[in-house]
């Protein structure tokens, strides 16, 4: 999956506001910094991950063995909310969310009562990154 250089700012701001990652099996993630974990899959069968700087992997259930086993650090991966959780916090939140296309990309509105937020982008995860930050915390 291709994640713009923009998304990958916002969930990076996201991050570094307080949102909490548990990772699952599925979820994307980017590494702002080369990351090597090498295991044994048996007594003589190494193995390891590599995960180079900048880029975008999937979470597997194999990397989340490793995680809770304290064989993987996390710090360095920056999780990349995917749409439906991103709506479901802001639901949750009692927004009501109004998305629209635009002219330039995506027009996104999330109002409740008196508040709303507003967010032009080019993508759909833009805007919703943008506006969770415009409502953190969450």
């Amino acid at each position: 999956m291709n994640f713009t250089e923009k998304e990958k700012e916002l969930a990076l701001q996201l991050k570094q506001k307080g949102l909490k990652w548990k990772p699952e099996e599925g979820d994307w993630f980017w590494v702002m910094e080369e990351v090597s974990h090498h295991f044994y899959l048996g007594e003589n069968l190494p193995a390891s991950y590599f995960f180079q700087k900048g880029g975008v992997f999937l979470f597997d259930s194999s990397m989340i063995w490793h995680l809770q086993h304290g064989g993987l650090n996390i710090s360095s991966f920056v999780w990349l909310p995917s749409w439906n959780f991103c709506r479901k916090v802001l639901r949750n939140k009692e927004y009501l969310l109004e998305l629209h296309d635009s002219k330039d990309g995506i027009f996104l509105r999330v109002s409740k009562k008196d508040e709303q937020y507003e967010q032009n982008a080019l993508t759909d995860l833009e805007a919703v990154y943008s506006i969770l930050l415009q409502t953190f915390p969450l």
